[in-house]
């Protein structure tokens, strides 16, 4: 509910933005002196860019840029690590001339996208099994989990009979 009515507020915003620019070119043109209208024609403009470039910087969801991007990871060791790493294999990749090569690093850097994408949004999605089961096995032994529920599907009946998938069964 509040957050609606934020919204609501901050649509409202630019309207009222809008009302005022008009009531004072309305007074400025009566007043009727050019430099005057020269300067609040000027401070319109400038007052109108500001307020798009605010909107699209708050609508956009990665409002930091390329080159912020490294100062707010390098707070964080590891991920600032993999970052690295990753800008320099995709500096090799841009490198590379081949056509169907690049069709295909291309692919493969959009599942990539979308995998990070995900752990973003806090998911991590297993495909195969096995992966898995490693992750699995590491909930179980954690001290600090209590409860947790899965659904498995058990193609055989030795496959989850060890230490940590017994007491899961």
């Amino acid at each position: 509910m509040l957050r609606d009515h934020q919204h609501q507020l901050k649509n409202l915003v630019p309207v009222i933005a809008v009302a005022m620019g008009i009531v004072g070119t309305v007074v400025v043109a009566w007043i009727g002196a050019e430099w005057f209208q020269t300067l609040w024609l000027g401070n319109m403009l400038t007052f109108v860019v500001g307020i798009l470039l605010h909107r699209k910087v708050a609508d956009d969801e990665s409002a930091l840029g390329l080159l912020d991007t490294p100062f707010h990871l390098s707070q964080d060791t590891e991920v600032f690590d993999r970052y690295q790493r990753m800008s320099r294999q995709m500096l090799r990749i841009s490198q590379r001339r081949n056509v169907v090569f690049r069709e295909l690093a291309l692919q493969s850097l959009d599942e990539t996208v979308t995998c990070c994408a995900l752990l973003g949004q806090g998911l991590i999605v297993f495909s195969e099994t096995e992966t898995w089961r490693i992750a699995y096995e590491r909930l179980l032994r954690e001290t600090t989990v209590f409860n947790y529920r899965s659904v498995a599907l058990v193609r055989h009946p030795q496959y989850w009979q060890d230490a940590a998938g017994t007491p899961g069964l």
